[in-house]
């Protein structure tokens, strides 16, 4: 997955979801959305987290931050 994202031809966008799930965890969603090099646009799910504690934009940044260092 690194691999097919690090040969991207265009820049690399970030869409994300924050839910609970029906056992009142929540959950961040993180996709990344880019074009690779056939030239067709592609969606890698780069994550499902488990967010415990608050909701906070900090606590979230944290977290996404978390996943685009790995």
């Amino acid at each position: 997955m690194k691999a097919k994202i690090h040969s991207a031809r265009s820049k690399i966008y970030l869409s994300c979801d924050l839910w609970t799930s029906p056992n009142s965890l929540a959950i961040l969603g993180v996709i990344a959305h880019y074009v690779d090099e056939d030239r067709a646009l592609q969606h890698t799910n780069l994550t499902l987290k488990s967010i415990i504690r608050d909701h906070s934009r900090e606590q979230l940044a944290t977290a996404i931050i978390e996943v685009l260092t790995d």
